[in-house]
């Protein structure tokens, strides 16, 4: 069986790109924290990565 190849540059299918400076995984209290702060100080090359919603994990309650 041969897999398909993956792109060697640009956004992934579901819109991701494939290349960050930083990748913050999960949109609770600390990581929406991690990457507001991360822009404020100028950061441009920052993805932020959620399994669902932004909001709609184990820490909804206390997101942003």
């Amino acid at each position: 069986m041969t897999l398909p190849t993956p792109p060697k540059s640009g956004p992934a299918p579901s819109g991701v790109p494939d290349r960050a400076r930083v990748v913050v995984v999960g949109g609770g209290i600390i990581g929406t924290s991690v990457a507001y702060h991360l822009a404020h100080l100028g950061w441009t090359d920052v993805v932020l990565l959620e399994r669902d919603q932004l909001t709609s994990g184990t820490t909804w309650h206390a997101a942003g």
